[in-house]
């Protein structure tokens, strides 16, 4: 039919996944419980668990926008190892964001 058009669409995909630590720069650590009840001193934390973007810098809004976190998970292993006391009950796994001096325990 003479005047009708051609509708055409663009679709972008929608990324459900929840970006968990955009805006943050986490570290993590462990403690040990012992059969007496005491605690152990914290091990030493992680490296930051940061994965940056692409350079992506806008001088009007003053940030680069690649500087967010794009980690997606993480994966934390190998606090409990053959020389780990026999006296040891529990393993806490601890959280710490960088910007702050409060540490979480993960349960």
């Amino acid at each position: 039919v003479s005047g009708e058009s051609t509708r055409k669409y663009a679709i972008d995909l929608f990324q459900q996944h929840e970006k968990l630590f955009e805006f943050k720069f986490p570290r993590f650590s462990y403690r040990y419980k012992y059969e007496d009840g005491e605690y152990s001193t914290y091990a030493p934390f992680s490296q930051v668990a940061f994965l940056p973007g692409s350079f992506d810098y806008h001088p009007k809004k003053g940030y680069n926008i690649g500087m967010t976190n794009r980690t997606k998970s993480v994966i934390v292993n190998d606090f409990v190892t053959p020389s780990t006391p026999r006296d040891v009950v529990e393993v806490d796994i601890l959280y710490k964001e960088d910007a702050s001096p409060n540490i979480k325990t993960l349960g």
